[in-house]
């Protein structure tokens, strides 16, 4: 999509880290061609160069001032913000006359030749017609500085986009089961792109919680309106092992607040937050449901006590809660065991992050952590996305059965043992943010897509490939170990 496109490429070339291949991926999302041919390269650190195709892509009167822009990364993340400050609908007439301009300049590019002065003809059709196309689009580019909306830099708040370009899918028609019949949750889940009719394989269902856990550490809450040293407007104070900060109604996107500011948040104190993320399951949002976030949490182990809104200077925010957990007995040491797993795992991630010197951090061969923190920090803020969404419960892949295999071997039993369940479960994703230091952690929305989770590539794979060739490893079968497993359709589309 081309709003993920634009975020990887904005964090990227913040960080400055493989900030060059993110942003070509990026200009193509815009409409942009031609700026990596295999004759010219790319001159990625070439300030004129990247002016040159700013304003390719931007309307005359766009308002960047390039001559204040001491490099190229500048100008490049210049033009990448003013994209992701555009409202759908204009962003998508700009990525049209972008894609119309290249065209005519790769035309007359052409057209320059010895050879191609028998089209000379063509190239003032071509003119007239790329004339009427500014006309036209005149009006796109007004719209567009109308549009705009004013990011704040670093450290401010990046609204996610709640965007056309994450395409709704609908559910194909399932058939209804008779009462004494279970659906079996360890098939696939099949959907449609509600814009083009594809089908899609979905994940998991929508975003329905978020509970972040940080025993000894602040869940506090900020404005976007307001600069990264900003005093918080409220906090969670997390003193005891079951101490989480809990957001519903998409509060983690930014809490508006009616007057276009936004509530974001940051973790600080402590060394580590916990990071959990419950949806629906693909088959419940199939059937139209929700899932019972109260039995979803206790099969992680997980019983939630008490739950109190946040107040704050802007009034009370009942998305925004403090909440208690207990362990429901089948945690390995309870809720103590972990957080001290978590404190155990964010030092050896500190490690890997001060071992690479600012570079790409693995934790093993093959775990590659995700840096936060600035390039070339000798210790950096990094997180280990341990669990992620599964297209199949019961199911996994073999890099998180290395991730797995890897808590087990360090001893981490109580860490493992709720990754584990959630990794067989498929629809909540557990990640772990390890802080550089206590006050590492910044004001931020998270940007998490509200709507299901898909999986086109599998889908297309699904469709394309024999059954032979679509073989996972399921968990849930009860025996000593993994055994293959085809992937079928979920609760079968009815065609």
């Amino acid at each position: 999509p081309v709003h993920d496109a634009l975020r990887k490429a904005d964090l990227a070339l913040q960080k400055a880290v493989r900030d060059k291949c993110a942003t070509q991926e990026a200009l193509r999302a815009i409409g942009l061609s031609g700026f990596d041919s295999r004759v010219l390269g790319f001159a990625f650190e070439d300030k004129d160069y990247a002016i040159k195709w700013a304003e390719t892509a931007l309307p005359e009167e766009h308002g960047l001032d390039f001559a204040s822009m001491p490099t190229s990364r500048e100008v490049w993340r210049g033009l990448i913000r003013y994209h992701r400050g555009l409202a759908d609908g204009v962003l998508e007439k700009r990525i049209t006359a972008t894609r119309e301009c290249c065209a005519d300049l790769d035309f007359d590019h052409r057209s320059t030749y010895t050879q191609n002065a028998h089209v000379a003809p063509a190239i003032r059709a071509a003119a007239v017609a790329g004339s009427k196309r500014r006309k036209m689009n005149a009006d796109a580019d007004a719209e567009a500085i109308e549009s705009l909306r004013e990011f704040e830099d670093d450290q401010g708040a990046l609204l996610p986009p709640n965007s056309a370009f994450h395409r709704s899918v609908v559910p194909l028609q399932v058939e209804l089961l008779p009462d004494h019949v279970a659906p079996d949750l360890t098939q696939l889940v099949w959907a449609k792109d509600a814009e083009t009719g594809q089908p899609v394989l979905i994940k998991a269902g929508e975003m329905q919680e978020k509970v972040i856990l940080g025993r000894g550490s602040e869940f506090q809450l900020g404005l976007s309106s307001r600069g990264k040293d900003q005093e918080p407007i409220g906090r969670v104070v997390r003193v005891h092992d079951g101490d989480a900060a809990l957001m519903t109604g998409d509060a983690w996107n930014g809490h508006p607040l009616g007057d276009g500011t936004y509530v974001t948040h940051r973790g600080r104190g402590g060394p580590f937050a916990l990071c959990l993320d419950f949806r629906d399951r693909a088959s419940t949002w199939a059937l139209g449901g929700h899932d019972d976030m109260d039995a979803v949490r206790s099969s992680l182990g997980l019983k939630l006590v008490s739950s109190t809104a946040v107040v704050t200077t802007e009034g009370t925010l009942e998305d925004f809660r403090h909440a208690r957990f207990e362990s429901t007995g089948e945690i390995p040491g309870g809720l103590s065991a972990l957080m001290e797993d978590c404190e155990v795992l964010c030092a050896k991630m500190r490690d890997a992050s001060s071992e690479a010197a600012g570079g790409e951090v693995w934790l093993i061969g093959g775990l590659q952590l995700e840096r936060l923190g600035r390039k070339g920090a000798s210790e950096g803020t990094t997180r280990f996305n341990i669990v992620q969404y599964s297209r199949c419960a019961g199911c996994m892949n073999s890099l998180q059965k290395l991730k797995l295999d890897y808590l087990e071997s360090q001893g981490l039993k109580a860490l493992h043992h709720v990754s584990l369940k959630a990794a067989l479960l498929g629809h909540i994703q557990v990640r772990l943010v390890g802080y550089a230091h206590a006050a590492a952690g910044n004001f931020h929305p998270d940007g998490s897509v509200v709507g299901p989770i898909r999986s086109t590539r599998m889908a297309n794979s699904a469709a394309m490939a024999a059954p032979a060739n679509l073989r996972s490893w399921n968990f849930s079968s009860g025996t000593s170990g993994p055994m293959p497993a085809l992937m079928g359709p979920a609760l079968g589309p009815s065609v």
